[in-house]
């Protein structure tokens, strides 16, 4: 290799390693706040074939939510995958924020299967994307995708996972907005909502 192919080579080698330190900054892995009061779940309900035409079933939707200075936003979503239609639809994890004014927080994504936990952070294929959904209106807004493939899922696998989203935005200052869903196309057991606010605010 001539000395101008190995500039080229380490250049390259530089700007990769540089991409990827800038992706690693825009989310991290934490343990779950201790704010937030796990859920308890219930014994995994027995439902009836009709039930499994979507292929999963929502063990648990959690959303808790801190106010103050900063918002804190926590999910926790618990699947139960019952056929390979479930496999298709959620072998994969996405999770969008604005970096401008959020910061991602992931404190595990786990798959359950029999008395084993198998950490797809570590296992699974992660890409951070930028899609800009609203280009053809002209509109940039820098939002991201968290994205995860998943390793090796298998009918009757929980997919466990959960993450905050930190929320700063100053042009609101102590005023809030935000919605959550709260009926859904598959069966869910149990869905719970906590929000915590200061005491003596509006």
């Amino acid at each position: 290799m001539t000395t101008r192919g190995r500039f080229y080579f380490c250049a390259l080698l530089v700007l990769a390693l540089f991409d990827q330190s800038r992706a690693d900054t825009r989310y991290d892995v934490v343990p779950t706040p201790a704010w937030v009061v796990p859920a308890e779940m219930a014994a995994s309900k027995s439902l009836d074939s009709d039930s499994h035409k979507g292929g999963a079933d929502y063990v648990l939707v959690d959303h808790q939510i801190r106010l103050d200075a900063v918002e804190f936003h926590y999910s926790r979503f618990v699947t139960r995958l019952t056929n390979v239609s479930g496999i298709e639809d959620h072998s994969q994890i996405t999770i969008n924020f604005d970096p401008k004014v959020e910061r991602l927080h992931l404190h595990s994504i786990l798959i359950r299967r029999g008395g084993r936990s198998i950490d797809q952070l570590r296992n699974g294929r992660v890409r951070i994307i930028q899609r800009e959904n609203n280009l053809e209106v002209q509109l940039v807004d820098g939002e991201l995708t968290f994205h995860l493939v998943m390793a090796d899922v298998r009918v009757g696998d929980i997919v466990d996972y959960s993450y905050t989203l930190e929320r700063r935005n100053v042009e609101w200052g102590s005023r809030n907005f935000g919605r959550l869903q709260t009926q859904w196309s598959d069966p869910v057991e149990l869905l719970r909502i906590r929000l915590l606010s200061p005491s003596g605010r509006s």
